[in-house]
């Protein structure tokens, strides 16, 4: 009987991919921001895809605003510049089991899916850096974009680690 192959590394597949000049239809990256006490709940997400499309959610209960939902085809080259940026938290960014996450703080998430294949990774986000709703275009989707990577903080040594 012939060896199985091993799954694929979902992670090094997306950074293959998005070098791509065009990454595929199939490949999908989403970026959560949630949590807070609930009169400071923070909801942020963002996807992109590998067709070009981009879709924005932000709402913030301190401001008491909830954006317009933002959707846009990107060109190729905002796209990929996107794609790369969001690349970056693949190396804070850890498994559930790996961090801890005190009640009420904002949890940071990054899905890739790539192929039907999906990978969800966790980071902290840094609430002070994130822009509120305001009117959202595709430079907001750039700002939001490099606000949650430059925000992202890996976990503390050993924080939240599950004895294996």
């Amino acid at each position: 009987m012939p060896a199985s192959k091993p799954p694929p590394d979902v992670p090094a597949e997306f950074r293959r991919r998005i070098e791509r000049e065009d990454p595929g239809e199939d490949l999908r990256v989403r970026l959560r921001v949630r949590g807070g006490l609930p009169s400071q709940r923070l909801d942020y997400e963002l996807e992109l895809e590998g067709g070009g499309t981009t879709r924005l959610r932000m709402s913030d209960a301190v401001r008491r605003r909830t954006a317009r939902p933002f959707e846009e085809r990107l060109d190729r080259q905002r796209l990929r510049r996107l794609l790369r940026r969001t690349a970056d938290l693949l190396d804070v960014a850890v498994p559930l089991r790996r961090i801890s996450f005190v009640p009420d703080s904002l949890v940071g998430e990054i899905e890739i899916e790539v192929g039907g294949r999906r990978r969800t990774l966790y980071f902290h986000p840094e609430p002070d850096d994130l822009p509120g709703p305001e009117d959202i275009d595709a430079e907001t989707v750039e700002d939001l974009t490099d606000r949650l990577v430059r925000s992202a903080r890996p976990p503390e040594p050993d924080e939240g680690i599950l004895d294996e």
